[in-house]
This record gives structure tokens, C-alpha cells and sequence, in this order.
């Protein structure tokens, strides 16, 4: 992310930014700190430059690494799921007033926010179905006490996980911070039909959350 809101991704290519991120997290290939940097799948994009992947050009929105998400955060103490909407908003505010681009960002931000409304709203009304579908045995929120594993069935998070985007949408990078009702789902022994019909009577009509999330 750093090297990205830092270089010209029009001219960057990902070959390249491997490179420069591998030599800086091995400590300029001395792996005396840092871990091994890997790269995997199909090597036919190498020669392709970052701009294909990413939404815009750091380098034209008055983008730098003093002032790149990471800072945001750090700068305002807000949570790092926020980061990618503070980031966004920061960019709001040094735009020119009259313009376009301006209200494409502004349109972005409000897209995101309603994202995130629709994911809480959902996840709330799935626990309070779960709620009354166990007869109110299941808690959605509780805490396993320090040392244990959030869930004891990995492959059943994901399975779950997957029955909420199937019918709510794609749970994305904020929607992570309801990981564990997902893994309360599994501990408590829940089967994926009852979390369907969660899911289904939670979102199933809720058709708005399409305009946002595909799968």
C-alpha cells in the first residue's frame, strides 16, 4: 500500500513493485528483519503497470506517502477499518469546490457508508433471528476468555461466511470486524440451514444491498 500511494502507478509495473517491496521487507535482501515476500499465481501480469489494478493515481490526486491512509489513522486515532473512507475524505477536502472529480469522490463516500450501514444492519438482524430461532440460546456477541481460539472450526467460519454473502452481499474489509458472530455461529453448533433462513429473512428482501455487492 505504501509503495502504491507513493509512485506513479502508470508507470510502475507490478514486476517492479515486487522488487522494491521484497528488498525493503527482507532489509534490501539481508533478511537480517522482515519476512520472506512471495508471489504466486499466473506471472503474465508482471509486465503490467499498478494503474490496471488500482482505482486512480495517487500521483494526480495530490497523493503522498506523508499523507497516505496509513497517517490518516495514525494522525487521528481512528480505527483502521475507517482508513479507507478518512482517505477519501481527505482527498474531498483538497479538491476545488467546482470540481466534477469532487463530486465523484463525494459520491464514492456516500456509496461506501451505505455499504457499511448495510452490512451492520444485516448482521444485527441475523443475530437477533438466530436469537429467536435457538429460543434464545445463542449470544452473538460473546468473548472467549484470553487464550482461546476465536472458533474452533475454521472451514465452518468460511462456510458461514459464505452463506451471508450468498444472500447479504459481500462482507468486504469493514465487514470484517463481525468476524465474531461468524465464529459464534460455529462455536454454538448452528447448521447452515438456520443461518440460511437467518440470512434469507434478513436480506433476502432487502434488494439494495445488489447495487452495491456482487459476487
Amino acid at each position: 500500500m505504501e509503495d502504491s500511494e507513493s509512485n506513479d502507478l502508470k508507470s510502475e509495473t507490478v514486476r517492479e513493485q515486487y522488487h522494491q517491496v521484497k528488498d525493503r521487507t527482507s532489509n534490501y535482501n539481508t533478511f537480517a528483519v522482515g519476512s520472506h515476500v512471495m508471489q504466486y499465481g499466473t506471472r503474465k501480469i508482471k509486465s503490467d503497470t499498478l494503474s490496471v489494478f488500482h482505482g486512480f493515481n495517487p500521483r494526480n490526486a495530490n497523493v503522498t506517502s506523508r499523507t497516505d491512509r496509513n497517517r490518516v489513522i495514525r494522525d487521528t486515532g481512528e480505527n483502521q477499518r475507517d482508513a479507507e473512507v478518512l482517505f477519501l475524505w481527505r482527498r474531498y477536502e483538497r479538491m476545488d469546490e467546482r470540481s466534477s472529480e469532487r463530486e465523484e469522490v463525494m459520491r464514492e463516500i456516500t456509496d461506501k457508508m451505505a455499504e457499511r450501514v448495510h452490512v451492520d444492519r444485516s448482521v444485527r438482524s441475523i443475530g437477533r433471528f438466530l436469537l429467536e430461532l435457538t429460543n434464545g440460546d445463542f449470544n452473538a456477541e460473546h468473548i472467549r476468555p484470553v487464550g482461546e481460539a476465536v472458533v474452533d472450526d475454521w472451514g465452518c467460519l468460511k462456510k458461514m461466511v459464505g452463506v451471508f454473502e450468498n444472500y447479504c452481499g459481500l462482507l468486504g474489509q469493514y465487514g470484517m470486524r463481525h468476524m465474531r458472530v461468524f465464529a459464534n455461529i460455529c462455536n454454538h453448533g448452528l447448521n447452515v440451514a438456520t443461518v440460511e433462513e437467518a440470512c434469507h429473512r434478513s436480506c433476502v428482501h432487502d434488494g439494495e444491498w445488489r447495487r452495491w455487492f456482487s459476487l
